[in-house]
């Protein structure tokens, strides 16, 4: 999927002089490509013709293999990355087998022609287009030129194979007296109402690791469904069993904060700028998508892709938050819902 992704992008059609940013997580992609409004109608007639470029060139696709590994981190980023993805593993197992592999060499050619007739036609693609600009001959242009595309067939989604919740088994840190302990969970999918008290789960999570110079990872378009958060071992005289512990109560004593402190009003009022937005229950403010219309592009992305209802969206945030949280911490942050790994130091 990130492979093909990529290939998409080294098409040579861009009418931009960097290239696309792409995306790619377990159940979708996202190419994001920044231009000025008079390139405009340039990209959308590259991005059509993409939908006919099914013929794949060996050598370019080579190029993107080694653009890939090139992006592979090192030292304490890799091994966090290593670790986040033994737990992506069991939260969110894959048919097609463990992440982290590299089976890049073993995709041919034809492998992606094929992949991308099946999946990249214009009834598995949604296109959102932000900024200052006319709309309407550009709606009128995406009418015309994909009008002549056959709409393809719907993707038959692979099946959902049973979480693995638990401890994972140790991982040795390739960097001295450096490790880290992390937690995640399956959480609802955005969009749902289900999902609200995450608006508010997350941002104090964030804050109440960032203290201790931890982490929490919610990626609504790469990993929409799961929570991960991650507390270094920190180097001290202690045995590695003594550290290992502070850094699990450490991240036990976030989560605590985050599900069942009170909820005041300023971070009710920051999750409506920021976590609620890319949940469905706010629009992005007008200045700040006039600053940068990639916001905006990125939260009507995500209200397609889950097709969210805005305004019980909104009416929902917040109410009865120590409600909502509780709900949450019950049907998805228990013991028995969580898988733990240890990078040990």
């Amino acid at each position: 999927q990130y492979l093909a992704s990529q290939y998409l992008t080294m098409n040579g059609k861009s009418a931009t002089e960097h290239p696309a940013e792409v995306q790619a997580g377990s159940h979708q992609s996202w190419i994001i490509e920044k231009v000025a409004p008079a390139q405009l109608s340039q990209i959308v007639e590259a991005i059509v013709n993409t939908f006919d470029s099914q013929q794949v060139d060996e050598a370019r696709l080579q190029r993107c293999r080694d653009q890939i590994r090139s992006l592979d981190r090192s030292g304490t980023e890799g091994d966090a990355d290593r670790l986040s993805r033994l737990i992506l593993d069991a939260l969110d197992p894959l048919a097609s087998g463990a992440r982290g592999l590299d089976q890049l060499d073993q995709i041919s050619a034809q492998e992606i022609g094929t992949f991308l007739a099946r999946t990249y036609h214009p009834g598995t693609v949604r296109i959102a287009i932000v900024g200052p600009y006319d709309p309407a001959p550009i709606i009128q242009m995406m009418k015309e030129s994909l009008a002549t595309i056959d709409a393809g067939e719907d993707l038959i989604p692979p099946p959902a194979l049973a979480t693995t919740p638990g401890e994972l088994d140790p991982i040795a840190s390739t960097v001295t007296d450096h490790g880290m302990v992390a937690c995640g969970w399956r959480v609802p999918r955005p969009g749902t109402l289900e999902s609200l008290p995450l608006g508010l789960f997350v941002p104090r999570l964030r804050r109440a690791l960032e203290a201790e110079k931890g982490s929490c990872s919610w990626n609504p378009i790469l990993e929409p469904e799961i929570v991960i958060i991650r507390q270094p071992i920190v180097p001290s005289p202690s045995t590695a069993e003594q550290r290992i512990s502070r850094a699990i109560h450490q991240l036990k004593g976030a989560v605590s904060y985050a599900l069942d402190h009170p909820v005041s009003g300023e971070i009710l009022m920051q999750s409506r700028s920021g976590t609620a937005i890319l949940l469905g229950a706010y629009r992005v403010h007008d200045p700040t998508s006039m600053i940068d219309p990639y916001p905006a592009a990125e939260a009507l992305m995500l209200r397609r892709v889950f097709a969210m209802n805005e305004s019980q969206l909104r009416n929902n945030f917040g109410r009865m938050a120590k409600e909502q949280l509780k709900k949450l911490k019950m049907d998805h942050i228990q013991t028995d819902q969580t898988v733990t790994g240890v990078l040990t130091p």
